[in-house]
């Protein structure tokens, strides 16, 4: 198994352990309690929403967010096994166990595609308004292949984000400079098999002005730092759409308030200085 190869399995199977998470730690740490978002064993603490693990008393080199590690360390396995182990656990069949390999990295997109309704309301069998469609990959992020030809990279959380971010690029004049890249949710983590591909990219992650939202944010801005890419964020707070509610995210910007535009009109002309250029770019909202 080649390098790749090993890092797209841990991936693979990373994304899979950390959709049961829960069920995980109690299998693993059965003597574990919940602590609010974690599970604690002790100093051992495990965070049930970004699976970042490790022991506060030092007994870790580091903290970890790698799952399929977490497996290797509690169970003093080593790679040869576990991820068949896991696999085992899971309940993953044959034909399952080489899902996003060559095809994710010759053809990415067409395998990762996630449901969603056109009404907003989430599916009755999920209770959640996205659905991760089988031998799909929920937190792959959506446009980072077509990204590698722009210098710069707009990181934001699901598609309404995702399309307002072509919408202000065009805006602004930079829809040749800044390449929009959609993680499909708050809960998501980039794939370490794909961090090297923001390498050499300015990103900003413009992040949902909510808990979970500034939550991601923080994770995703703590990967790729890991990874030495210059990133930063841009906060909507103090904004306020036309119906009086706040804006709360990039697509809410594209009903923001004429005073509130205009009171807020040097902040909202940095939306996208973080792209690389060889003249000023055009204010917010003057257009083309």
């Amino acid at each position: 198994m080649s390098a790749t190869d090993i890092r797209q399995t841990r991936d693979r199977l990373n994304a899979l352990l950390l959709e049961r998470i829960e069920s995980l730690v109690r299998h693993l740490y059965p003597d574990g309690r919940k602590e609010g978002h974690s599970w604690r064993v002790g100093s051992f603490d495990i965070n049930l929403r970004t699976g970042l693990w490790g022991d506060w008393d030092g007994s870790t080199d580091s903290m970890s967010r790698n799952l399929v590690d977490l497996w290797m360390y509690a169970t003093h396995h080593d790679f040869k096994t576990v991820p068949q182990e896991v696999r085992t656990w899971l309940g993953v069949h044959e034909d399952e166990r080489n899902l996003g390999r060559d095809v994710r990295e010759k053809e990415p997109e067409p395998a990762k595609k996630i449901a969603r309704r056109l009404d907003g309301i989430p599916w009755a069998k999920i209770n959640a308004k996205s659905w991760t469609l089988p031998n799909s990959w929920g937190h792959w992020p959506i446009g980072i292949m077509e990204a590698q030809a722009y210098p710069a990279i707009g990181l934001v959380e699901g598609t309404p984000d995702f399309l307002a971010l072509i919408a202000q690029a065009w805006t602004s004049q930079v829809q040749n400079l800044v390449a929009p890249v959609c993680m499909s949710g708050a809960a998501m983590s980039i794939p370490e098999s794909v961090l090297p591909r923001f390498r050499s990219k300015r990103v900003r992650i413009f992040m949902h002005d909510d808990n979970p939202g500034i939550s991601a944010a923080n994770r995703w801005a703590e990967q790729l730092k890991s990874a030495e890419v210059q990133v930063d964020g841009y906060s909507f707070e103090g904004l306020v759409q036309i119906n009086g509610f706040p804006v709360e995210d990039l697509n809410d910007l594209c009903r923001i308030d004429p005073e509130s535009l205009e009171a807020n009109a040097k902040d909202l002309a940095q939306l996208f200085n973080f792209v690389p250029r060889s003249k000023p770019l055009t204010q917010y909202g003057q257009g083309v």
